[in-house]
């Protein structure tokens, strides 16, 4: 579909501005004057008066990282949970559903107590990630990847008593 912005601001990089542009699906196809593109475009296109508005042509940067996202993938999901019983629920799925040797310890991502609509609104503590398993480390992280929280095993491994 064709859209022209028109009557606007529009960004061009620098310190360089026009007042209209064409987009064509997913591109921006031309930029220039008012009177230019309104004159030139077809009829039936869709036409978006910007009404004197700052318009930045740019794209969404929307990514992720690779290694970060396979071991997400592999380990317990916590992004979404109401609370922390749903975190400890879905924390003895994941263990159930994985063959895990001895020694091994499981991971998640995706803690946010900012989101808990059910019982206590707080971070997690060993307690609480000792009911998903006292038999394996496990390691969550909070959303934001800033805080983790163990069970105990984990902590003593890593040399907290």
């Amino acid at each position: 579909m064709i859209k022209l912005i028109y009557n606007g601001r529009v960004y061009l990089g620098g310190r360089e501005f026009t007042e209209a542009l064409i987009i064509d699906g997913d591109r921006i196809v031309k930029t220039g004057l008012n009177k230019h593109l309104l004159r030139d475009v077809p009829a039936g296109v869709e036409k978006i008066d910007a009404q004197g508005a700052l318009v930045l042509p740019a794209f969404y940067d929307s990514h992720l990282h690779l290694i970060w996202a396979g071991r997400r993938a592999e380990g317990i999901e916590c992004g979404g949970a109401k609370s922390i019983d749903e975190i400890i629920s879905r924390g003895r799925e994941a263990i159930a559903n994985r063959k895990l040797s001895p020694g091994m310890y499981i991971h998640g991502a995706g803690v946010n107590p900012d989101f808990f609509t059910q019982g206590e609104k707080r971070d997690l503590c060993r307690e609480d990630i000792d009911k998903i398993s006292v038999d394996y480390p496990v390691i969550l992280s909070r959303d934001c990847g800033h805080t983790v929280y163990c069970n105990s095993l984990a902590l003593k491994l890593a040399g907290f008593r």
